[in-house]
């Protein structure tokens, strides 16, 4: 009886867990989206603000030293907590003013035109929300002179879920997401139910508020024979491979662009910066275009309509290189997506295939390999890809995983069973 008690007071905890979380991130998170859907639509407009992308980065750069490099890293010390491996017990090494200041850098980095993604800040915001919400219920307790019994790491994997889920609309991908993104090999199936609850709530809650997620267009899918098959599957190993050489380049370029200025950390950031304006200068020089600017969505969108140049995924690949290296925030899994689907849309011209089903594969693919969560990339192909053959979309989720290895854009990941 005594244990039916508990289960049952369990229950109740994580369904109220998973509702608060849901529902104040899911507010959050409609606030950034909607946010930063405007700064892209004010760059589109005054394109020339890339100009002051030198001067984003110094600010950026004083933003972070001010209030500490620490707020940029709540990702990896929730990854930390949640794994139990975390040194940092402090409740300021995961601060609600992380979120606010992601928020503003991120908005600023996409007025500028800066070419980063927006779910990893996204994410912060989430694990911000939910840790600020952990802390309020120790508190309570503690004012009704109950027992604390910490539970941390529930609320930081119900942030991540919610967050996840609420970006792309996608809250099944958002459940798996927050359950495994900490460490790939293992399923937090003690965090599922307030997890559920927590990313489908903020995917219907800001679904209701009019929240912009990605609007894929229409293509032509493959459908399951054995040379597709094996067609999928041989491409499949290519785009890990891909992935793989991303995430290390970028690390790379990182640290060799922040050894050249070792004690001058400004200009760190603001060399690579004016490498951009150059860039993104010679280009429309050449072309009349600010189109790779941004985002980067609709890249993504072009290279599955069919309407991308062979280089793109190269031009992309650089711009985001430059922006991350300047001190850039927003996140990497939208530029995966957009890199995924445009090296897709050429490798597919190049050999006369279906560009579109290739451009979608091998947007899915690229982040499979670059975050190490194959499941969450499957699901999330099938709820915001909307991809109908699930075995060619399995096929292309699990093998770049496995070409992929290790190499991931979680740096904290722990890939060894607990």
């Amino acid at each position: 009886m005594e244990k039916l008690g508990t289960r049952i007071l369990g229950f109740i905890s994580n369904l109220i867990r998973g509702l608060l979380v849901g529902l104040f991130t899911g507010l959050a998170i409609f606030i950034f989206a909607s946010t930063i859907h405007h700064a892209g639509e004010i760059n589109e407009h005054y394109s020339f603000l890339y100009l002051l992308l030198p001067f984003g980065a110094l600010l950026s750069m004083f933003i972070y030293r001010k209030f500490g490099s620490k707020m940029k890293k709540s990702t990896d010390f929730a990854i930390d907590e949640i794994q139990n491996l975390s040194s940092y017990q402090s409740k300021s090494d995961i601060s609600p003013y992380s979120g606010i200041i992601g928020y503003l850098m991120s908005s600023m980095a996409h007025l500028l035109g800066a070419s980063v993604g927006k779910e990893g800040v996204g994410v912060q915001i989430g694990i911000a929300v939910s840790s600020f919400l952990n802390d309020l219920e120790n508190k309570v307790v503690q004012f009704f002179k109950g027992h604390v019994k910490d539970s941390r790491n529930y609320y930081l994997m119900c942030g991540a879920s919610a967050a996840f889920g609420s970006l792309f609309g996608s809250p099944v991908a958002g459940v798996l997401f927050g359950t495994q993104f900490a460490s790939p090999n293992i399923t937090r199936l003690d965090a599922f139910l307030p997890c559920t609850i927590a990313s489908f709530t903020a995917v219907i809650f800001t679904s209701i508020l009019g929240s912009p997620v990605l609007q894929i267009p229409f293509y032509t899918p493959l459908s399951f024979s054995l040379e597709n098959a094996i067609i999928i599957a041989l491409f499949a190993i290519f785009i890990g491979l891909s992935s793989k050489l991303f995430c290390y380049s970028l690390e790379l370029f990182k640290e060799k662009t922040a050894e050249l200025f070792k004690k001058k950390v400004y200009l760190n950031v603001l060399f690579p910066s004016l490498l951009l304006v150059a860039v993104i200068s010679t280009y429309y020089l050449l072309t009349g275009s600010f189109a790779f600017n941004g985002l980067g969505s609709n890249i993504l969108f072009s290279s599955i309509s069919g309407e991308v140049p062979l280089y793109a995924f190269i031009l992309k690949m650089v711009l985001i290189f430059l922006s991350i290296a300047s001190g850039f925030v927003g996140g990497e899994v939208v530029p995966l997506l957009v890199i995924g689907s445009s090296l897709g849309f050429s490798v597919a011209t190049l050999l006369g295939f279906e560009t579109s089903t290739f451009a979608v594969l091998g947007a899915i693919g690229m982040l499979s390999g670059g975050t190490n969560l194959p499941v969450v990339c499957f699901v999330l192909g099938l709820e915001l890809f909307h991809y109908p053959d699930p075995m060619l979309l399995f096929i292309a989720s699990a093998l770049s995983y496995v070409a992929s290895g290790n190499m991931s854009i979680y740096a904290h990941q722990k890939h060894k069973v607990l």
